[in-house]
């Protein structure tokens, strides 16, 4: 897994994207862990605070490149589905969230 949750306090998590040497890229595994890991938290009563952050040198590169280049058009639109599913669920997470970017983005 290539996210880790880290509680600071009981209303304060951080999710941290653990990928440093792709730079963190989103692969179609890690965008499934930062899921599973953002359900875990907003189903979390206490918790008010969600910070995201990135291992390494960089917050977030982007898409994993070297995994969209061997896929077909059906693949790319799953990867592309799984990406904005992640997101619209961490629009709409019902606790505050802080992007703290570190390194590129």
């Amino acid at each position: 897994m290539h996210v880790q949750i880290e509680s600071i306090t009981p209303q304060i998590s951080v999710i941290k994207i653990n990928k440093p040497q792709t730079l963190n890229a989103l692969s179609s595994s890690l965008l499934e862990d930062l899921s599973s890991s953002v359900e875990r938290l907003e189903a979390d009563d206490n918790l008010r605070v969600v910070i995201f952050t990135g291992e390494g040198k960089a917050f977030v590169a982007g898409a994993d490149i070297s995994e969209m280049i061997d896929m077909s058009a059906e693949q790319a639109g799953k990867y592309s589905m799984l990406g904005a599913k992640l997101f619209q669920k961490i629009e709409t997470l019902n606790k505050v969230t802080i992007a703290a970017i570190n390194g590129f983005a």
